[in-house]
């Protein structure tokens, strides 16, 4: 049985405009359906429930409805995606249209159907990449996008009277090129940052080694306790040596530049042997000791009043 429902996401008031899925109209609510209940009677609670826009009631019977007949119906499965769409399912609303094409063929579907059902997924699709697009995942929104030019592609060559799915194309085209442009120059935009970090990063490495050069350079060491006191020996060490190799040469020149005593020079021309006085010499010796003999009596006498000068030496 065909539902004739109005094919809501086909008509839309502003066709250059891509539909955004419409808010559930009631709360999300446990639907019981009874086990044994007939594919009819599911078909003709989905249809009260249509027409009241009980939109999520509607899906499920209508989903429920599917699963008891012996052959799939795009019919009752497209409906079922209108149906979920207007709940605001849209993983619901994309499986029931991927049914509704995979049950369609063109002998048992008109093309309107066909058509209708690839605008609608279409439709679906931007509607996700919006989602993913808020979300911050622009693969994914890129890949809706994609998948939703697929469909209203194949709604232009089926039926597109109006050209609602030509327009709908346009400015999914649109967005997937802001998009790729929009990734495009956030890559760039890494890619300079990136680049500018390492340089960064080089140029103060390059500092830093230079700056530890510089250091190196201009600091000397501090010496550790108990190192420096050994190499002061040693280099103490190293310069006696030389310091008594060299004190022999200068003893050695000091000994050449100074002057012998009168002995030594005496004793270098050889040994000294001692004249004896001649006669002259020896009177003239005499006679100095009896002057100064004469003299001392002199003042002696001069000293002590009424002393004899006896005119002898002695």
């Amino acid at each position: 049985m065909q539902f004739t429902t109005t094919l809501l996401l086909c008509t839309m008031a502003a066709p250059a405009t891509v539909p955004t899925p419409a808010a559930p109209t009631q709360p999300t609510a446990v639907i019981e359906i009874a086990a044994d209940a007939s594919a009819q009677s599911l078909i003709d609670i989905a249809r009260e429930d249509l027409k009241a826009s009980r939109w999520s009631k509607a899906a499920a019977f209508l989903h429920a409805a599917r699963a008891r007949l012996d052959a799939p119906s795009p019919v009752l499965a497209y409906d079922e995606g209108i149906a979920a769409y207007q709940a605001g399912d849209l993983s619901a609303a994309a499986a029931a249209f991927d049914a509704a094409l995979n049950a369609s063929t063109e002998s048992s579907s008109t093309p309107s159907l066909i058509a209708d059902a690839h605008f609608n997924r279409g439709n679906v699709a931007v509607d996700q990449a919006v989602l993913a697009q808020e979300g911050g995942e622009t693969n994914a929104a890129m890949t809706q996008l994609v998948e939703a030019l697929g469909h209203y592609r194949q709604a232009i060559v089926k039926h597109d009277p109006r050209g609602d799915a030509r327009a709908n194309a346009q400015l999914a085209w649109q967005r997937l090129q802001q998009l790729i442009e929009q990734k495009q120059q956030e890559e760039q935009e890494q890619d300079q940052e990136q680049q500018q970090d390492e340089s960064e990063e080089s140029s103060q490495d390059d500092q830093d080694d230079a700056q530890s050069q510089d250091n190196e350079q201009h600091q000397s060491p501090e010496p550790q306790e108990g190192q420096d006191e050994p190499q002061q020996d040693e280099q103490q060490d190293e310069q006696e040596p030389q310091q008594d190799q060299q004190q022999p040469d200068t003893d050695q020149r000091d000994e050449q530049q100074q002057p012998e005593p009168e002995g030594q020079q005496q004793q270098s021309q050889g040994p000294h042997q001692a004249q004896p006085l001649t006669r002259e010499e020896a009177e003239r010796l005499l006679q100095r000791v009896r002057d100064r003999e004469r003299a001392r009596v002199q003042e002696e006498a001069a000293e002590t009043p009424g002393t004899p000068v006896t005119g002898k030496d002695w």
